[in-house]
């Protein structure tokens, strides 16, 4: 679930998910879409983990954590799995050949009522701009939205910088 607004409300009940989004209808709490998701162990906790895993030059072990902070052995090796996941980098490279493809997404200015229609040009004119790539041989997926693209060189720049900022 991603909840998305600002727009929720609270449940005046003591529910485990107490916040609710008025766009999507669903409940939340303030562990969802967390590292915290799912799990019963208190913040307390997570947030002495936290600390003793980013200040340990050489890491810290499932079985420190078990003997300290009075968890299982399987509680603080989950905790740790988490926060490595969390820390981890994703660096999936594309290789071999790669499709790309754009498309605007948005309405069509002639289909806009007179007070909303935007009279300057055609193409990306009051829409957004997604473009898409695929490795041709796997299900490799990569997705981004640009704004403010004019043209095949500004659109090559802008689609570079972004691979190089989320794959280096």
């Amino acid at each position: 679930m991603t909840v998305r607004t600002d727009d929720f409300t609270i449940f005046p009940s003591g529910k485990p998910m107490p916040y609710w989004c008025g766009e999507c209808r669903k409940n939340f709490s303030v562990r969802t879409n967390s590292i915290m998701e799912r799990t019963r162990i208190g913040y307390q906790k997570w947030a002495i983990v936290l600390f003793l895993y980013v200040t340990n030059l050489k890491g810290v072990s499932s079985m420190k954590l078990h003997r300290d902070l009075n968890i299982t052995q399987k509680s603080a090796w989950f905790m740790l799995h988490r926060l490595r996941e969390a820390y981890s980098e994703n660096r999936d490279m594309f290789e071999g050949i790669v499709e790309v493809d754009e498309t605007f997404v948005g309405g069509l200015e002639k289909n806009k009522h007179k007070d909303q229609k935007l009279n300057a040009g055609r193409g990306e004119t009051g829409r957004a701009i997604v473009v898409g790539m695929k490795e041709r041989d796997t299900i490799n997926l990569m997705e981004i939205i640009v704004t403010g693209m004019i043209g095949r060189r500004v659109m090559y720049k802008e689609l570079v910088s972004d691979i190089d900022g989320r794959l280096n």
